[in-house]
């Protein structure tokens, strides 16, 4: 979502405004969904096996009910474009502040995630140059403070060309990804037995598989901002965000059920640190051509942690001018007008995180990603159940009949809630559990920080976007 954001951010001053397509392309490209194809089916076999088709498409399901609370939101209130515009006036100021906490630390965590990805595309191409140590802990921690340096000098030195380069790759992927997923497929055969992986399903298991598939998602209000740039804002929100929950959902769960065969088959050479790209291209004999495709995949991938720091940095910045954070981190660099030193620290947290989580529990960074992934998807689930409930109250406020929207959203903050509770009463191990708990408790100190001091200046959470 960072180059979306991004995007958006360059686009709000209102002179000009472009075209629904223009925008649809640019979120299909934000959401970087090719790269994004050749990743989440083995990111999501781990914890769902052959049932990951399922966990993604109930996620995407999920995600579609959300989205139609947002859209209702965004046509009635004008706001910014942000979910706690949406929750401003229509829940209790705490909520608004539990919000806020969400999507500031959401942006703070949220490239630790990122780099983990492009670290394991490094890890796989040193592998296939015969660097066996690529994917020891000690390695894959050196890795990934080489992607978090190189993002956050980029980052120091400005987002333009990461933004074009990730946008112009991101276009190239999807072709590539879909042409790559097929093939494989062909080649290896869809020979499953899929009717036998649902009759064996454990349901606190599909819990815990679906709570992780929402990490797909994380972040798609962010398409609002965009939306309200186009030629017609009211009816382009709605459009937008449901094309693009649905085309993300449907892309996710088809190539889930492509890849699954070919994946399970080699799922030695995932737990090795391999990525789900090698494994689909020596299934389609193009093996020769791996390290080119995976190097052109990290560039797009390095392009968006670029532009996501670069995002997270200007709102780090922000809250620390408020005085919310360290005010120093606020600093502008006189040359470039960076925020130079909330960079360095977002891309100092992008190295500690993965390596804390690699000394914990040295697995592949498909695994670990998700420890901290849940975080995210703690955050921003809590805040699309907030946005559902502010949609309950306007719909009681404003007299309407129960319709759809208010419907969807009833039903999506049941299914979160269910999601949640079940999933974090069978955590898979401590390491899991334990993330769950930080992050709600970091959640609850940022919503009591922020409560206590913005009471009696609350517009100043509008800094958080």
């Amino acid at each position: 979502m960072a180059d979306l954001q991004t995007e958006a951010a360059a686009t709000t001053t209102g002179a000009h405004t472009i075209p629904f397509w223009k925008g649809m392309v640019l979120a299909l490209c934000a959401w970087q969904i090719g790269p994004a194809l050749l990743l989440v089916t083995g990111y999501q076999l781990h914890w769902s096996g052959a049932n990951a088709w399922f966990a993604l498409a109930a996620a995407g399901v999920i995600c579609v009910l959300i989205a139609a609370a947002i859209s209702y939101a965004a046509r009635r209130r004008v706001g910014n474009g942000t979910l706690i515009s949406y929750v401003q006036g229509a829940l209790p100021y705490w909520a608004v502040c539990v919000v806020a906490s969400c999507m500031l630390l959401g942006y703070v965590i949220g490239p630790s995630t990122m780099t983990m990805w492009s670290a394991a595309k490094l890890s796989s191409i040193l592998l296939q140059f015969g660097v066996e140590s690529a994917a020891t802990p000690i390695a894959v921690s050196a890795l990934v403070l080489v992607v978090a340096a190189l993002a956050g000098y980029c980052a120091y030195r400005g987002l333009e060309l990461s933004a074009k380069v990730s946008l112009a790759l991101g276009m190239l992927s999807i072709p590539l990804a879909v042409g790559l997923t097929i093939v494989a497929a062909v080649h290896h055969g869809l020979r499953f037995d899929y009717t036998q992986a649902l009759d064996e399903i454990a349901w606190n298991r599909l819990a815990v598989g679906i709570f992780i598939a929402l990490g797909s998602f994380v972040g798609f209000d962010g398409v609002c901002a965009i939306a309200r740039e186009t030629t017609e804002p009211s009816r382009n929100v709605p459009r937008m965000l449901f094309w693009t929950v649905v085309l993300i959902g449907i892309t996710n769960t088809i190539g889930a059920v492509f890849q699954t065969p070919v994946l399970m088959a080699n799922v030695a050479d995932l737990e090795a640190g391999r990525t789900p790209t090698y494994v689909l291209m020596q299934a389609s004999g193009l093996s020769s051509l791996y390290v080119a495709f995976d190097a052109l995949l990290w560039i797009a991938e390095l392009a968006g942690i670029i532009a996501w720091i670069n995002l997270s940095a200007l709102i780090v910045a922000a809250a620390a001018r408020d005085g919310f954070l360290p005010r120093m981190l606020g600093d502008v660099h006189a040359r470039t007008g960076s925020p130079y030193k909330a960079v360095v620290v977002l891309a100092l947290l992008s190295a500690i995180i993965p390596a804390i989580l690699q000394l914990l529990a040295p697995n592949t960074l498909l695994v670990s990603m998700a420890y901290v992934t849940n975080v995210l998807v703690l955050y921003w689930m809590v805040a699309y159940a907030l946005v559902c409930v502010a949609v309950i109250v306007l719909h009681r406020r404003n007299g309407e009949r129960v319709g759809p929207t208010w419907v969807s959203s009833v039903l999506a903050i049941a299914a979160l809630a269910t999601v949640f509770v079940v999933q974090d009463l069978h955590p898979v191990d401590e390491i899991y559990a334990a993330s769950n708990y930080l992050g709600l408790g970091l959640l609850l100190v940022g919503a009591l920080f922020l409560f206590g001091s913005t009471r009696h200046r609350q517009s100043a959470l509008e800094i958080i976007t």
